[in-house]
């Protein structure tokens, strides 16, 4: 029987703890704050904040044009390796 209670007790602590992290969460969203991961091209990441990279920008819209204009993804990456653009993660 205690262990049953120590059980639900641990239970409902973890239920708790989850709850705490998902309104967090959810708060910091509400103010544009990031969680985790990596910011995209385009972006950087400061203070849990995105912001805006200008170089980078062009190389999005460039992306983006070429997709409505319907080039394939394969395509896309041979346009932008013929005009020596990099990937965003690439070591130099």
């Amino acid at each position: 029987m205690v262990l049953t209670f120590l059980a639900s007790f641990a239970q409902e602590e973890s239920r708790s703890v989850s709850e705490n992290m998902k309104w967090r969460i959810k708060k910091d969203f509400e103010q544009g704050l990031i969680w985790g991961g990596n910011a995209c091209l385009g972006y950087r990441l400061v203070n849990q904040k995105l912001q805006l990279v200008e170089d980078e920008a062009s190389i999005v819209q460039l992306i983006y044009e070429l997709y409505f204009e319907g080039y394939s993804d394969n395509t896309i990456a041979k346009i932008l390796n013929d005009k020596e653009i990099k990937p965003h993660k690439a070591k130099l």
